[in-house]
């Protein structure tokens, strides 16, 4: 995949056109996708089928002009491996049951079993890679913080109480909890790279609602062991890192190891451009999803100002700032793939 312009934009190589891919660009807003989904309505039981994830991995790629595709998972994956009850229920999200989630049970936790219970991505990944032939595959995790979010809090809030408050009262707790689910990821990812994953992605969704000492602290230290850890294996697979509202952290996420800084619709894209301009550093994104409500010239024009955003960086890959909405007309999409690949640089 050396030569995917995808892959070399990662190395801040030279391309003659601007790659693409979305974020969330398999799912609920495409028919196929939910159409596939009528074959196993149970989230994870649709994500351990290797044939379904293969197909809804492959089925963005089938429609669009994309340069790469994204393995069809979830960032929860390791805490249903680890034995909690985790349930996707409807209108509400992710449901954790972590009423047993004490430091005895964190300490009791074995990472070996739980990448054992994850043998059903890796097998995914395989089956994806025989498929794609021709463009590369990114495999992903969620970082500790964010995993440990949705873990304390036991469903997909918004206010963050539970975890917030336990950062001030009971910190060594959440430090046992963030360790083990980092080591856990670290092995996670690296199986996903031998499993055939050419690139990798850890999202940390919700590192942007920490303060800068307590992000650092509790959530781009834990992101760092875990790049830190590939790294010794794998010092030339690119690793993007996505953190949600990180605008204000962008100086401290350019110390890492990686090779691209994937940015939301809120970020001050001059300003990233200064503090990574002496870094071998891609930028991703930053096209807010919302814009593909609107009609095509609309579109048209804030693909525009995105991309005169980003000129001057060593890369940009094109993308959302964050993932497609179930209710965006498809159609849109392609008419933004098709307008992005008409520029040539």
């Amino acid at each position: 995949m050396d030569n995917s312009i995808f892959i070399k934009t990662l190395r801040c190589e030279p391309v003659t056109e601007i790659p693409v891919w979305i974020m969330r660009q398999a799912g609920r807003y495409l028919p196929e996708y939910r159409k596939l989904r009528e074959q196993e309505p149970n989230f994870i039981k649709f994500c351990q089928n290797k044939h379904l994830c293969c197909e809804a991995t492959l089925q963005p790629l089938k429609r669009y002009n994309l340069d790469a595709a994204i393995l069809f998972s979830d960032i929860l994956n390791i805490v249903d491996a680890f034995g909690f009850d985790l349930k996707y229920e409807k209108d509400i999200g992710p449901v954790i049951d972590n009423k047993n989630l004490t430091l005895k049970k964190i300490n009791e936790l074995d990472e070996q079993d739980a990448i054992h219970n994850l043998e059903y991505v890796f097998d995914n990944v395989r089956l994806i890679k025989k498929e794609l032939t021709n463009k590369p595959l990114i495999g992903f995790a969620g970082s500790p913080w964010t995993v440990s979010c949705y873990m304390v809090e036991g469903n997909s809030t918004k206010k963050f109480t539970t975890i917030r408050s336990m950062l001030y009262k009971n910190p060594n707790f959440l430090h046992a909890l963030l360790k083990k689910i980092a080591d856990c990821t670290y092995l996670y990812l690296e199986k996903q790279i031998e499993a055939g994953s050419d690139v990798i992605k850890i999202f940390d969704s919700w590192g942007g609602i920490l303060g800068e000492k307590q992000f650092i602290e509790f959530s781009l230290n834990y992101i760092k062991y875990i790049v830190d850890k590939i790294r010794e294996k794998n010092k030339l697979v690119p690793i993007i890192l996505f953190v949600k509202n990180s605008g204000l952290y962008i100086n401290e996420i350019s110390k890492l190891n990686i090779n691209a800084i994937s940015l939301d619709w809120t970020s001050d894209v001059a300003m990233v451009k200064n503090i990574v301009s002496n870094k071998n550093i891609a930028l991703q994104g930053n096209l807010d999803p919302a814009v593909l409500y609107g009609n095509h010239e609309c579109i048209k024009s804030n693909i525009k100002e995105c991309i005169l955003q980003f000129k001057g960086s060593k890369g940009h890959i094109f993308n959302l700032g964050h993932g497609m909405y179930p209710d965006i007309n498809p159609d849109n999409l392609k008419y933004l793939i098709d307008e992005i690949k008409n520029i040539r640089l």
